[in-house]
């Protein structure tokens, strides 16, 4: 164990063992600031302006008649991709938690 301990005391195998937190942390943040992938950018660019356009046309119209076939086919394409980026991202984060190291 001695010998063990004397060999991994050098800056390659600190660094990489040390440098693992501070990488986490800033991969951490930057996922936090570019929302702009996965579920909650599918959200955010198509589902969320699709709704307040809905909300918009008057209900018993024929514009809104018109628009709640456009809205429906496009929300329901998009809420699916948005189930297969959440489904896809559980299944990495499974995947990290009980894969064998």
């Amino acid at each position: 164990m001695q010998s063990l301990h004397a060999a991994v005391l050098n800056p390659v195998f600190l660094g990489v063992f040390v440098g693992t937190a501070p990488v986490s942390a800033v991969l951490v943040g930057m996922g936090l600031l570019r929302w702009s992938v996965g579920c909650f950018g599918v959200t955010m660019v198509c589902n969320v302006p699709s709704n307040e356009r809905l909300a918009r046309v008057v209900a018993d119209s024929a514009e809104g008649a018109a628009w709640w076939e456009l809205y429906l086919r496009g929300w329901v394409m998009w809420n699916h991709v948005r189930t297969v980026c959440s489904l896809a991202a559980a299944g990495v984060l499974i995947h990290a938690v009980v894969a064998p190291a």
